[in-house]
């Protein structure tokens, strides 16, 4: 599993002469699969440019996964984990933070919340 982020907003508002800095990383997860096995060694596919709109736009607009199409595969219709994940997207009325500091205005935030404590260990 891997992941890039794509900004897509719009221009700065005037009171904003330049956008924030933005961490331009991948982020990435490994899932292991039951049976797979353990000698194998996670690969980071090739993504493309943070900039490739073109790239971007058709991974997000294309269907791909659907059943009988070229990229189908079938997938275990018994679920035996459910998850529920938020992530929190405001602004915080502190006047600086330890990221970045906006004059005359709210800072970004972002929030995920801690795992609950009853989550099974693995």
């Amino acid at each position: 599993m891997a992941a890039n982020a794509y900004a897509s907003a719009g221009p700065a508002p005037p009171a904003f002469p330049e956008p924030p800095p933005f961490d331009n990383t991948t982020t990435r997860g490994i899932v292991v699969y039951e049976g797979a096995p353990t000698s194998a060694t996670p690969i980071m596919p090739l993504m493309p440019a943070f900039t490739d709109t073109p790239t971007a736009h058709k991974f997000f607009t294309s269907i791909t996964g659907l059943a009988g199409g070229p990229h189908w595969v079938p997938v275990p219709r018994h679920i035996d984990e459910h998850m529920f994940v938020t992530v929190g997207l405001g602004i915080s009325i502190c006047p600086t933070s330890t990221a970045f500091v906006v004059e005359n205005g709210p800072t970004p935030e972002s929030t995920l919340p801690p795992p609950p404590v009853d989550l099974p260990q693995c």
